[in-house]
């Protein structure tokens, strides 16, 4: 594992997830689309403003110099997660293009493009700076996590002690303390790196738990919109139901496409009067997506809008300058 390259302009959301709700999305070049950007101006009354009427350049937007380095070995080269994010990455633009494609013909073997995306979408929560006190809570045991192979390690050292000219820069800029912000690469780390001697992935691991648990209940919802946008989150995702029973995610999927994940444990979406028998029996079975298609459903457009709007860190985008619903 080899984790120096020269990227230093690192996106914690893709310049293709950016690109799929820009207002040019057909432009050639990665440098010249656009997408507009909004900055909240008050959360509880949703006021907000437009940063810019010709809109905010892909390349920038969503991103920070050195964000995920942890080590500088000279001017050019150091060391970062790149590698380890493109893992994922490259399966976005292959499970993104398949799943539009098969709701616009209204096909419904979709079970792998709805976990290989919900991989890429959760991998941006963890590695959003704007979600770093939720991640912290969502994982707890692995800020101390040490790795035991040696070249790990050596990596996980130098992510506590490396050179990375730009972490005041930000710290500053996300408001993370100097100690927090290693733990985080650290998490990150630890996350993604292969462990133990069958190489396994924690993060992997995670999300196979939520789909092979025998007690998992999952539906997954894409709302496709006609003549209407979905705004993206800076934090990546919004939560549609606050409730300790259901674990749900609103992810954007493109400008007129969003995909709701809920997943709930059977013992609480079983009727009141199931019996021990049918519940042991459906512990007992593969585990089945519910996966349904809604089209032009304005009242979840604007629903998400809003949630995205007031559960943003600051800023949220889209491809219109019209936001709808707010």
């Amino acid at each position: 594992m080899n984790l120096a390259n020269e990227t230093k302009q690192q996106h914690f959301i893709s310049a293709y997830e950016q690109g799929l709700n820009s207002l040019n999305p057909n432009a050639l070049k990665r440098s010249n689309k656009k997408i507009y950007s909004f900055t909240l101006k008050d959360r509880q009354s949703q006021s907000f403003k437009l940063d810019n009427e010709k809109g905010t350049s892909i390349d920038s937007s969503l991103s920070a110099f050195d964000l995920y380095s942890f080590d500088m070995i000279d001017k050019n080269i150091r060391l970062n997660f790149e590698d380890l994010f493109k893992k994922y990455e490259s399966l976005l633009e292959i499970n993104t293009t398949a799943l539009l494609s098969k709701i616009l013909k209204k096909d419904n073997n979709v079970k792998d493009e709805i976990y290989y995306l919900f991989f890429i979408k959760f991998l941006n929560f963890i590695r959003n700076p704007y979600c770093i006190n939720k991640v912290f809570n969502t994982f707890p045991y692995l800020k101390s996590l040490q790795p035991t192979n040696p070249l790990h390690l050596k990596y996980y050292e130098k992510i506590l002690n490396g050179i990375n000219y730009s972490q005041a820069f930000n710290c500053k800029k996300f408001d993370i303390s100097t100690e927090d912000y290693r733990d985080w690469l650290a998490l990150l780390f630890n996350l993604l790196i292969p462990h133990g001697k069958d190489n396994k992935v924690i993060f992997e691991d995670i999300v196979r738990d939520l789909y092979v648990n025998e007690s998992s209940f999952i539906m997954v919802n894409a709302f496709y919109y006609t003549n209407h946008s979905c705004l993206l989150s800076d934090r990546g995702f919004s939560t549609p139901i606050e409730s300790d029973e259901y674990l749900s995610f609103d992810f954007n999927l493109c400008s007129n496409v969003f995909l709701r994940y809920t997943f709930a444990d059977i013992y609480t979406v079983a009727p009141k009067n199931a019996s021990s028998k049918i519940i042991d029996l459906y512990k007992k079975m593969p585990k089945k997506i519910i996966y349904k298609v809604e089209v032009d459903n304005l009242e979840a457009l604007i629903k998400y809008n809003q949630n995205v709007v007031f559960q943003c860190h600051a800023k949220f985008f889209n491809s219109t300058i019209d936001c709808y619903g707010l």
